[in-house]
């Protein structure tokens, strides 16, 4: 599924493991060329919209993908396992998670 403007979908579940892996965003349209050869016409509102509804679907799927991973109390529960586990193999110590964690 995508958006008005072909971007990703944003994946409203965050256990949802099939969603789009976030890209790098690339402008979709040189506004410096318009502004060059069109110099006393203002932009183009359309490209406008576009541009800015591009760089929402990127931010919302970042945001999206964040929350598969961060649980709702802002904890991240991947990262505190990785932690539990470091700590059981004996690669760090309690005390040395416990720093990591509190800060």
């Amino acid at each position: 599924m995508s958006s008005a403007f072909g971007a990703p979908a944003i994946v409203n579940q965050p256990d949802d493991l099939a969603a789009p892996a976030p890209v790098p965003v690339d402008p979709l349209y040189l506004f410096l060329t318009w502004t060059n050869t069109n110099p006393d016409k203002p932009q183009p509102g359309d490209r406008l919209d576009q541009e800015f509804q591009h760089g929402y679907d990127a931010i919302n799927l970042l945001i999206s993908r964040l929350a598969m991973i961060q649980g709702d109390d802002g904890t991240m529960p991947v990262v505190m396992r990785l932690g539990d586990l470091l700590v059981a193999k004996g690669v760090i110590t309690q005390a040395e998670w416990d720093g990591v964690v509190n800060g």
